[in-house]
Order: C-alpha cells, then structure tokens, then sequence
C-alpha cells in the first residue's frame, strides 16, 4: 500500500503578520514495507507533514492518496485510512488512560466494532509483536508499569488494529539506550512483517543503522531524499545545517580531518568497527 504525496502544502495563519508556510510544496512516494526517517530542525514541518499523512490535519494544496484514494476527497471514508495509518505520538505512555494493559490495547478494536473474542486475539497479537507478556500484565494497571513497558503497551494499543502504515514521532526519546535499542528491534521487526515505517527522530544513530531512506526537510520543504549512506556521507552539509550526524561519521570525518582515507558511506559503529579492524590487520 503506497502513499503517494503530490505538491502539499500547508499555512498557518495566512493572510496574517504571523503567516508561517509550514509545509511547501512537497511531493514524496513512499512505497510499502519501506522504513522512512525524516530529520530537520524545530519548525521544518516534519510533525505537520506525518498529520497530514495520517489525516489528522488537511494540505491546504496539492493531494495525498494512500492505497490509490485522495484520503482528503470528498467520498473517502476516513474510518478506513484510520484501519491502515498507525500514529504514536512522542511519549506515547501519556496516551494510557484505561484501568489495565488489556483494556488499553483493546480500545481501538473496540471502537472498530470487533467483538469480545475478535478484541482479545487483536490483542494477544500485538502483545506478542512487541513481545509482551499478555498473561502476566493483562490486568495491571498501566500506571504500575516500568517505562520502556508503557510504551510498548501504549505502540500495542496502536497495532492492535493491524494498521499497514505505522507513523512514529520520536519514539525513543527519553528511553535510556538499553530501552533505545529494545524499540527500535521491535520497530525493525514489524517493518521487517512488511508494515511501512515513517520515523521523526533526532537519533541520527537509530536512522544509520535501521532506515532504509533518510528524508531531510528545511522551512517546509524536502531537500534530499536519499538512503542513510548517502545522506550522512554529506557530514559537511549537516552539520552547515546545525543538524547531527550519526557518531561514526563524526569519527570517520575526524580521521579524515587527519589525513586518514576513510570512506564517508561508513556510518554505523559496527560497520566502522570492522573496518578499522581488517585495516589494522592489514
């Protein structure tokens, strides 16, 4: 299932002195089972574009279709792009609000219309997708859980619905690494199941290791779509941007700094690591 985003565009407050072109002209495919992450600074649009792809907000231009339907036309039944577009929000945790994991996870299913059997095995799934014991915390208040569980049980709540299109903006943020490193696995599993993921994330590490695209947008608007190789061998660039770089490209640019030959396309510890070692051997 395809998004397909045609020359989109949004103003808040125009025709007024606080007139800000929150997205302008962007235009973007994203095909399904791909794992996109979209980087750039406050105010470049990112949370605003990922509304409009789920609906939540409507381009004042241009035209989004998911599946091959405008989901802003005048006949689309928005119940439908809710079954197939996914969203947690930055600190999900804080959208718990049900006496017990199962009733949390159970809310969307509920709302689709899903019977009491149908509601439980959504839910069994999902615990299990984000590898949560279902026996053990099903009646625990989600209040009483640590962290990291919150948050999966409130991404569970999101994929008990089976959504084909999983939007994610900075899910990891506030998690310690081991936390960081657990969500993003999960996160790469389920778009390994052929689920799509569009990531907002300022960790230019989980992008390097796990994105298959990095999309870069300033003042609105798309200025490199490219894989993660490429778009952090352009250091230079992103830093110009006041923008991060993965922690092996800030090695690999030191290095050259110093009349080393590294290639620029390394940009994961791992991938420098070895690198480094089979140029030691050498």
């Amino acid at each position: 299932m395809s998004i397909v985003i045609e020359h989109i565009g949004l103003t808040y407050a125009g025709g007024t002195s606080f007139e800000v072109k929150a997205v302008d002209d962007v235009s973007l495919t994203i095909e399904q089972g791909d794992f996109i992450g979209i980087i750039g600074h406050t105010g470049s649009g990112k949370t605003t574009l990922v509304q409009m792809i789920a609906g939540l907000m409507k381009p004042d231009t241009g035209t989004i279709s998911v599946g091959g339907e405008d989901i802003n036309g005048r006949d689309y039944d928005k119940k439908k792009l809710r079954s197939q577009v996914g969203v947690v929000f930055q600190y999900p945790e804080y959208q718990l609000f049900e006496e017990t994991v199962f009733l949390d996870i159970a809310f969307a299913p509920k709302k689709a219309g899903l019977d009491e059997a149908a509601q439980e095995k959504a839910v069994r799934k999902a615990c299990e997708l984000l590898e949560i014991d279902f026996e053990e915390l099903k009646d625990k208040s989600p209040f009483e859980l640590s962290g990291g569980q919150k948050r999966k049980v409130a991404i569970a709540g999101v994929l008990a619905v089976d959504p084909n299109i999983l939007i994610l903006d900075e899910p990891v943020a506030g998690l310690d690494p081991y936390g960081r490193k657990a969500l993003m696995d999960l996160i790469t599993k389920l778009n390994d199941t052929g689920k799509t993921i569009i990531m907002i994330t300022h960790s230019m590490d989980d992008l390097a290791k796990y994105a298959k695209r990095v999309v870069v947008l300033k003042d609105g608007r798309i200025i490199r779509d490219a894989t993660p190789a490429e778009i952090f061998s352009d250091a230079d660039a992103l830093l110009d941007m006041s923008l991060d770089i993965p922690e092996a490209s800030k090695i690999v640019k030191l290095l050259n700094d110093k009349g080393k030959n590294i290639p620029k396309n390394i940009i994961t510890v791992d991938g420098l690591y070895a690198y480094l070692l089979e140029r030691l051997k050498g």
